[in-house]
């Protein structure tokens, strides 16, 4: 594996999640390292803060479970916390650390998993390809980001692909207004977005991706397919060494 070497890019999107905002949106292409970054803030969150509870949701339980539980937490754990224990209880879909911190996984779908939503709170709550989900089932799951955890500030997290104009995400994030209402939200400071693509992380791609994957395409899908790329462990690791200058800037004392 080639040394990582940190964008510009990936820098700024780091200082943003660990930023003054408490709601937060990357959106733009795969392969920009945008789901590694935020599960690495996460797990940051999991072993500074003991009994901690997080939540990562997808459209539904499946998906949800195969690309975050079954692949992108295990790369970040062993990428970016190889010394940390993570135990992955298959039956209830959470990952408990040693210090009794866990990340639970829902799909907002399930309306099994809504009710077990419903009947706990969180500190940070991420919504993976939120450009599938609707406002009301993430209206439900924001309701639940309560929990008390002295020194931490609670986050509203989401990823996607670039969201058109008339997504709740675009009018939220990017319009800072009330997806249903259309008026201005109240404290538009509290709200975050970084767009952020292949392009911003080449070197951290493999040359191949840009001279013989995109250089295959042409035109209009050229173009979409630099914003849309397949998950790959090529975009996991674009974000390897971010928390590791900004968790412990913040988080530092925590560490032992």
């Amino acid at each position: 594996m080639n040394t990582y070497r940190p964008t510009p890019a990936q820098l700024k999107a780091a200082q943003m999640i660990l930023g003054d905002a408490k709601n937060i949106l990357l959106y733009g292409g795969s392969r920009s390292g945008k789901t590694f970054a935020i599960v690495d803030y996460m797990c940051t969150v999991a072993k500074c803060f003991p009994r901690s509870r997080q939540m990562i949701a997808r459209r539904t339980l499946l998906s949800v479970r195969q690309s975050i539980g079954l692949d992108t937490i295990p790369k970040v754990c062993t990428l970016a916390h190889p010394n940390e224990i993570f135990h992955w209880n298959r039956s209830e879909n959470y990952f408990i650390h040693e210090n009794g911190s866990e990340i639970w996984m829902f799909g907002l779908e399930d309306n099994e998993r809504m009710d077990k939503i419903l009947g706990k709170e969180f500190c940070t709550i991420y919504c993976n390809e939120a450009s599938e989900l609707s406002w009301d089932a993430v209206q439900t799951t924001f309701t639940r980001l309560a929990q008390n955890v002295p020194r931490l500030k609670n986050r509203f997290i989401c990823d996607c692909n670039p969201p058109s104009k008339n997504h709740w995400l675009y009018k939220l994030f990017i319009k800072k207004q009330h997806p249903q209402t259309n008026l201005p939200v109240h404290n538009p400071e509290n709200y975050a977005f970084m767009r952020i693509n292949p392009v911003d992380n080449k070197a951290n791609l493999h040359d191949d991706y840009f001279t013989n994957v995109l250089a295959g395409y042409t035109g209009r899908f050229r173009k979409r397919r630099q914003n849309r790329t397949p998950h790959s462990f090529l975009r996991s690791i674009a974000s390897l060494a971010l928390f590791f200058a900004f968790s412990t800037r913040q988080y530092g004392r925590y560490y032992p």
